[in-house]
């Protein structure tokens, strides 16, 4: 029923009301959290940064500990054959290869426990100032472990390549003092990986000692941008750009104690930074452009709440109506599916019928029928040939009636079996090539008698089947009993076999009859159906024959096909699905 017009009147201006409140509610939201987006977004990147410097942290210092640990395992046995044979310390050139050969090392120089470079080492002279070897052998001298000393990076004069000074203690056996060897290796060999990480124009990566002094930028950010440029600020190269980015706070560092050294990282802050600006100028762009949508929408909604107005009573009359017509339908849908239910029970009570009655007439015809047959083979076998009448070819010819009477029970209920879905299959393994010509053998002489010869054309090598046997060979006797019946006289039936491309097994029978149109075809393969006389042969029989071979094909998962034209007989195929098929049973 519909509503009076003053409660519609009072309804829209309720909800223009809430309209405008909600514009507002919106619009406020829509800002705040613009707002805390952006902060998060800035807080959220300075955290990712802090990550992500604290792993490269760590895959940078894991790389260094190795390239350390591998230069003192290489320097290791040098240092155990000085201390063996000290006078080994002036042939430099007989034991300094392994080194040389070491990835990432530029070059080796020896100097005595007093810094100065030692007998024919003045090749390294020309590299490591006479300044770091004292310092490197001060070091040495004064301390109480063979360790390695990592020094300070310097630019070799000669091959303009930044290294790094490593420097181990030389002794006797004794532990007597006998100077050092320093090992100057490209920083390269310890962040191979540094170049394709992105820690932006001024990432920053750096090697201190744990006395807080700077050893080596491992990454220097470009110079065209290096932070502390041209600004007057009174720091080395070294500690430049890490004061800089020290001071935007995203720096992660990760000690090598084993060393006495630790791994700082720091990526550039316009990088991190730089999408989160970026998200907070689209988050500010896109909460004005919100704004805007809700002001636009409210407009819309408070100028289509006059015409909502007006159309509720037609709406409402409209949907009373539709509820009306749903309801009618509803009741005859639900009055068509029980007419449906009650038409399926009927149909399967009387298939059940049918079956029920089908197997009591076989069940009471079947004795007198073989009564008849063994009372006709016992006449037949002990009448005289000369009585009259002829009681021999009576006799017989009440066995083959009676014989042809139970095979069409038998064909009749097993068709009515299938029928009412109650057939089921006793499978077993099935040697194809020798059912086929079982059932040539049997049919062979009826179809001598009709002047038509039967011939099997099998392959030396056929897989078998999984199949019920009985069924099977059902099949094939309806389908050569066929070929037999309505073959021309002085024709050939053939029976062939071979397997399908997608990995089937046909069997088809193709006879030299007369042929059927595709009306016949139809005809033949409905239950009981007959081709019409003028076309049939006198024995034709009841119609069941290849209906009931379709049925049990496809009770199999199988199909059958049946290809004829008049005047060029017929021929049958029936073909089995491959999982059916056992090719490591082959005949």
């Amino acid at each position: 029923m519909a509503a009076p017009d003053g409660a519609l009147r009072q309804r829209a201006r309720w909800q223009s009301i809430g309209t405008i409140l909600l514009v507002l509610v919106l619009s406020a939201v829509t800002w705040t959290g613009a707002l805390v987006l952006r902060n998060n977004a800035r807080a959220m990147a300075l955290s990712g940064a802090q990550v992500q410097a604290e792993n490269l942290a760590t895959n940078i210092a894991d790389e260094v500990t190795r390239t350390l640990d591998g230069l003192d395992v290489t320097l290791d046995p040098i240092v155990q054959e000085l201390r063996a044979d000290p006078n080994r310390l002036a042939q430099i050139e007989t034991w300094d290869a392994p080194l040389n050969a070491l990835r990432g090392v530029a070059f080796v120089t020896v100097a005595t426990r007093d810094g100065r470079p030692l007998g024919d080492s003045a090749r390294g002279l020309a590299h490591v100032p006479e300044p770091v070897l004292r310092a490197h052998a001060n070091w040495h001298a004064a301390a109480t472990t063979s360790g390695l000393l990592v020094g300070r990076s310097m630019v070799d004069r000669t091959t303009r390549q930044t290294t790094l000074p490593i420097s181990r203690r030389l002794e006797t056996a004794t532990r007597h003092y006998l100077g050092i060897v320093v090992v100057s290796m490209v920083l390269d060999a310890f962040g191979g990986s540094l170049p394709s990480l992105d820690l932006g124009p001024r990432g920053v990566v750096a090697l201190v000692g744990t006395d807080g002094s700077m050893r080596a930028l491992l990454r220097a950010p470009k110079p065209e941008i290096a932070p502390g440029a041209g600004q007057g600020q009174d720091l080395s190269p070294l500690e430049a750009p890490f004061e800089a980015a020290a001071a935007e706070r995203v720096l992660a560092s990760r000690s090598i104690a084993s060393q006495g050294l630790a791994v700082l990282v720091s990526p550039d802050p316009d990088a991190v930074l730089g999408l989160s600006r970026l998200q907070g100028r689209l988050l500010v762009l896109g909460a004005a452009f919100a704004t805007l949508t809700w002001i636009g929408l409210g407009a819309l909604a408070l100028s289509g709440l006059r015409g909502r107005t007006h159309l509720a009573l037609q709406l409402a009359d409209e949907r009373r109506e539709a509820d009306a017509r749903l309801a009618a339908e509803r009741a005859a849908l639900a009055a068509t599916r029980r007419a449906l239910a009650e038409s399926r029970t009927h149909a399967e009570a009387a298939t059940l019928a049918k079956v029920r009655f089908l197997a009591r007439m076989s069940h009471e015809l079947r004795p007198p029928l073989h009564a008849m047959i063994g009372a006709s083979e016992v006449i037949r076998d002990q009448a005289p040939a000369d009585a009259a009448p002829p009681l021999h070819a009576y006799a017989q010819q009440i066995g083959s009636a009676s014989r042809g009477l139970l095979e069409l029970i038998n064909a009749t209920l097993e068709f009515a079996r299938i029928e009412g879905g109650s057939a089921q299959l006793v499978e077993a393994v099935v040697r194809v090539t020798d059912l086929v010509r079982g059932a040539v053998g049997t049919v062979q002489p009826q179809a001598e008698a009709r002047g038509v010869t039967l011939r099997a054309d099998l392959p030396d090598r056929l897989p078998a089947l999984r199949a019920d046997p009985g069924r099977l060979r059902q099949i094939l006797m309806n389908l050569l009993s066929n070929a037999a019946r309505f073959g021309q006289p002085g024709s050939v039936a053939t029976i062939s076999a071979a397997e399908t491309d997608a990995g089937g097994l046909a069997i088809s029978v193709a006879d030299g009859g007369e042929g059927m149109s595709p009306r016949e075809i139809a005809v033949a393969l409905e239950p009981f159906g007959q081709v019409d006389a003028s076309l049939a042969r006198p024995e034709a029989g009841a119609g069941l024959g290849l209906r009931l071979a379709k049925a049990l094909a496809e009770l199999h998962g199988g199909t059958l096909r049946v290809e004829s034209r008049k005047g060029e007989g017929t021929r049958v195929e029936v073909v089995f699905p491959a999982e059916r098929v056992l090719r490591e049973l082959v005949a």
